[in-house]
Parts: C-alpha cells; structure tokens; sequence
C-alpha cells in the first residue's frame, strides 16, 4: 500500500513540474504536443554515424568493430582465471569479424576501385584503420 502512496505522491510532483515548466516557457499544450513528437521521430531515426547506406557511416562503422575486436582480444590474452569468459569473449570476436567482413564487402560494392578495402587475412593483421586512412587521403 505504501508503494501506490509513493507513486501516486511522485506522479503529482511530476505533474506539477510539468505545469511549471509550462507556465514558465508560456507555450500551449499543442506545442508541447509537437515538441514530443518531434522528440519520437528524432529518437526513432538512425543516427549519421550508424548509416550503412552511405561510405562514410561504414568507415565508421568498420573503425568501431576493428577497434572492438583489439580490445577483446587484449581482454582475452590478460584474462587467464576463467574459460567460460574466454569461450564468450572468442565467440564474440568471432560474431564481429563477421560483421567487420560484411561492413568491409558493403563498403567495397560502394566505393571506387581505388578507395577499396582488401579483405585478406594479413589486413586483418594490419591495421585496417591505416589503410582506411590512407585510401581516403589518396582519395583527398
């Protein structure tokens, strides 16, 4: 019972800010209500840097999982007590080599020949962020 008596009590102080900060900007309730569903569509679109239809949204998108994948494998060789949190953290690199592949593959099929990434085994061992950088600044 206690419960509902503090929800309810947070409910009304909630209202009142609300109110206040109504009565302080001096807008209606109708702007209010296109204040929100501004805030809706903006939240349920895709932000620029997670765009995969564009070249630059995957360069970050392939700086990130590259960048996730070194962490997890430094991670993996300090971690020496557990090896179920081993099996996860190799499953996880796993998943995003695959999707690093993808990304890299969609990447190529929207660039130019000369900005193309290599998806070869030694790019893996090198750092694909380099090569990026230095596609892009030939490119420039």
């Amino acid at each position: 019972m206690r419960s509902v008596l503090l929800t309810v009590q947070k409910t009304k102080e909630a209202k009142e800010d609300i109110e206040s900060v109504k009565a302080s900007l001096a807008r209606s309730n109708e702007e209010l209500q296109q204040w929100v569903c501004d805030v809706k569509q903006w939240a349920t679109q895709v932000p620029d840097g997670n765009r995969t239809d564009d070249s630059v949204g995957l360069q970050h998108l392939i700086e990130g999982l590259y960048v996730g994948i070194q962490q997890k494998k430094r991670d993996l060789y300090r971690m020496t007590d557990r090896n179920k949190q081993r099996h996860k953290i190799r499953r996880r690199i796993v998943e995003e080599k695959k999707k690093l592949s993808d990304a890299v593959c969609q990447y190529n099929s929207l660039a130019s020949s000369t900005t193309a990434l290599n998806l070869s085994t030694r790019t893996f061992r090198v750092s694909i962020l380099w090569v990026a950088l230095c596609s892009s600044e030939a490119a420039a």
